[in-house]
């Protein structure tokens, strides 16, 4: 039972592998919670070329960026729930209303991961090691602030707010698990074609 590439999601599986949180740009309510009084934030990735401006207005937060030249406007509103002697925040799913901690960017919206049909890496594993390690070596690269890298990979440089003792930790663990990646799949290689490399 199982082995290598078994699995709905490996390369003899019958299922097409979903697009997953983990690869997915999102929003997070708590970035929000202590600036949710008419205040104006902007938020960036893939090394500066996309933006996008929050402005908070206690209730609800307006959401304003650019999809291939076209600007997009979405309001979100703010939900609280009361937890203890406080309370906590939620995003209100600007498709189905429900109450979420996150919304994802797919295409041109922000959504819930249920709306965007968004899973989790680790569901699609297909009981091979190779993608266990390679989640692993993802999880590394984006903790040492690389942004969609290859999977061999590692950072030459510090990222701004990062110690230099656990950058090197971290990049020490990151090399590691990327030779015990390619150690198992030159073995499987090996396994299989019966070569030697």
């Amino acid at each position: 039972m199982g082995g290598w590439g078994s699995g709905p999601y490996g390369p003899m599986g019958d299922r097409v592998r979903k697009r997953t949180v983990e690869e997915t740009i999102c929003l997070h309510v708590q970035t929000f919670k202590e600036c949710l009084d008419n205040k104006t934030i902007t938020c960036s990735w893939n090394d500066g070329k996309s933006k996008i401006t929050v402005i908070t207005k206690g209730d609800h937060i307006h959401l304003l960026y650019k999809v291939n030249e076209d600007s997009v406007s979405t309001m979100v509103d703010i939900d609280k729930t009361k937890v203890g002697f406080g309370e906590r925040i939620w995003f209100n799913c600007p498709c189905c209303g429900e109450k979420t901690a996150r919304l994802y960017f797919v295409d041109k919206e922000f959504f819930c991961r249920v709306c965007q049909n968004l899973t989790y890496f680790t569901c699609q594993e297909s009981g091979d090691p190779l993608d266990y390690l390679g989640l692993k070596i993802r999880r590394l690269q984006r903790k040492l602030g690389m942004d969609k890298p290859e999977i061999y990979e590692t950072p030459i440089f510090k990222p701004k707010n990062l110690h230099y003792k656990t950058f090197m930790k971290l990049r020490n663990e990151l090399i590691k698990i990327q030779e015990e990646r390619e150690a198992y799949f030159v073995s499987k290689c090996n396994l299989i074609w019966g070569t030697s490399f």
